[in-house]
């Protein structure tokens, strides 16, 4: 059995290990060059990684047919990548006008099979026993067990068949193409949630690993369900394929308390058509239970007469209606089931708190207090400056003026006074002086209170 070099799982590795990708090639590309950049970039592109193919020179019109998709392109200055392959390059001159537009790059990986190859690459795969460098690609894609599909073997097949020359080597060649197309049914290898898992999150997404990379076409909503059990609906979800993972995305949350299925159909298929052999299923319960519910919080003075107001932060299931109860030394307040509550003297040195229970279909309800306030005191009053004006009069109108009050939502309360003993029935902020008064000197008095 051949023997795998260690370089192959090196560059294998490394290559897992980064996402932007340029694969260049040498000046003049024949068909080795070409075949093998696009052999290797397709493959790279099916793994989920972002791959552009660089030569300075345009592809022999002969080969145009090996890239339908226009991935062979000339090189652009500025661009920054995790990993550049040069392939059949046997110097790094030789990538002429490639060079400078690669500089921005992390790692440079060369496979080449010419023995006059200078070694330029951090990882350098240089092979001259092979008589071609789309060989080489080959035996990469094979260890990597990466899918080889029609048109990358198209491209290895020209690289080999174009480069070895009418050789006794050519025959075998030939034969080994026969084999390039991968006849092995996708499976399936992970399943996230895992079969039977329980008290799952509303917000819940699938994924479904395979050995292989998948083709996105063969991923429809027929192909891959997700359903709640006993129901004819599918969940309106998102399907995305990156490589080898398909992953659906519900549009809304799920419903809670609820068993789900998800069923793979044998319409799936891996990049060269093989579809899966036997279809899938299994089943998850979604949770029962708010999973995150913080308490609320008290905002506002706690005075007499004055408003505190509670807040919610969100939970983790939204709760969709929340009832409230304020509570003084921990005792409901009779009425005050809103999210505020107006402070009277009857709530005078207590502690409030608020208890607000969240409400959500298919969830258990649950109740959160807040932390108490301060204990609830009489607000502190400011008064005004204060004046008579009018006429002193017999019949004539004095109006008391209190001034300006603070804080706000303090009610005044008046007493006229004659000679400084009060007057019976003068508690209005009007007087009208009669006969008794005459000689006599008129004032009023205040008394505050805090609305109630």
């Amino acid at each position: 059995m051949k023997s795998q070099p260690q370089i192959i799982t090196r560059i294998i590795d490394a290559i897992r290990d980064h996402q932007t990708f340029c694969v260049v090639g040498h000046l003049r590309p024949d068909g080795d060059c070409v075949g093998s950049q696009l052999g290797l970039a397709l493959a790279l592109r099916n793994e989920g990684k972002k791959v552009v193919c660089w030569n300075e020179d345009a592809m022999p019109q002969k080969l145009k047919f090996l890239d339908p998709d226009g991935l062979f392109q000339k090189p652009k200055p500025g661009q920054k990548f995790d990993c550049v392959i040069a392939t059949d390059c046997a110097s790094f001159e030789r990538l002429g006008k490639v060079g400078p537009c690669i500089a921005d790059r992390k790692l440079l990986i060369n496979i080449d099979h010419h023995e006059s190859n200078t070694r330029y690459g951090d990882l350098n795969w240089v092979s001259a026993r092979e008589p071609s460098s789309g060989e080489l690609i080959y035996r990469l894609l094979k260890i990597a067990r990466w899918p080889i599909t029609k048109l990358i073997a198209d491209n290895l097949f020209t690289a080999v068949s174009t480069d070895t020359g009418a050789t006794p080597e050519l025959a075998s060649v030939t034969v080994q193409y026969s084999v390039l197309s991968d006849q092995t049914a996708p499976v399936i290898t992970g399943r996230t949630p895992a079969p039977g898992a329980t008290g799952l999150a509303l917000s819940t997404a699938v994924t479904i690993g395979f050995n292989e990379g998948v083709d996105p076409s063969s991923v429809t909503a027929t192909s891959v369900r997700l359903y709640a059990s006993g129901s004819s609906a599918d969940v309106t979800a998102t399907r995305t394929v990156n490589g080898s993972t398909v992953t659906l995305t519900p549009a809304a949350p799920l419903a809670a308390g609820t068993v789900y299925t998800v069923s793979i159909s044998t319409a799936v298929t891996d990049l060269v058509g093989n579809p899966i052999q036997t279809p899938d299923s299994w089943t998850f319960t979604t949770t029962t239970t708010f999973t995150n519910t913080p308490a609320p919080t008290i905002s506002g003075s706690a005075q007499v007469g004055m408003t505190l107001t509670a807040t919610l932060p969100p939970w983790t299931p939204a709760a969709t209606s929340v009832t409230w109860q304020w509570y003084a030394d921990d005792v409901a307040i009779g009425g005050a089931t809103t999210s505020s509550l107006t402070l009277t003297s009857a709530q005078l040195g207590a502690l409030i708190t608020v208890r607000a229970t969240g409400l959500a279909s298919g969830l258990t309800q649950q109740t959160r207090v807040s932390l108490p306030t301060t204990a609830v005191t009489q607000p502190q009053v400011t008064a005004g400056t204060v004046s008579i004006t009018g006429t002193a009069v017999v019949g004539g109108t004095l109006t008391a003026n209190p001034g300006s009050w603070a804080p706000a939502g303090v009610s005044l309360a008046y007493q006229w006074r004659r000679g400084g003993s009060p007057i019976t029935g003068a508690t209005s902020a009007t007087y009208h002086p009669v006969a008794a008064d005459v000689g006599q000197t008129l004032g009023f008095s205040k008394a505050f209170f805090a609305l109630a």
